[in-house]
């Protein structure tokens, strides 16, 4: 799971560790499972907003453009 794991610092959509192993193994691969997911969500959710917000303000700056001319 290592190499997944630095992968997934460069990429987002890297496959899930393999859940394997002893105890701990299988629990820390399941951990950075979850944690992937929850990071992707955010990521996606943070993207949406930004794109919300870049859309507000273009809106306003048309209108101020539309009143200067």
């Amino acid at each position: 799971p290592t190499r997944r794991i630095h992968a997934f610092s460069d990429y987002l959509d890297v496959a899930d560790a393999k859940v394997e192993g002893r105890g701990e193994v299988r629990l820390m691969a399941e951990a950075f499972n979850e944690m992937k997911r929850r990071i992707a969500q955010f990521v996606e959710e943070l993207t949406l907003l930004l794109a919300g917000i870049a859309h507000d303000i273009r809106a306003y700056l048309t209108c101020l453009r539309l009143r200067v001319d």
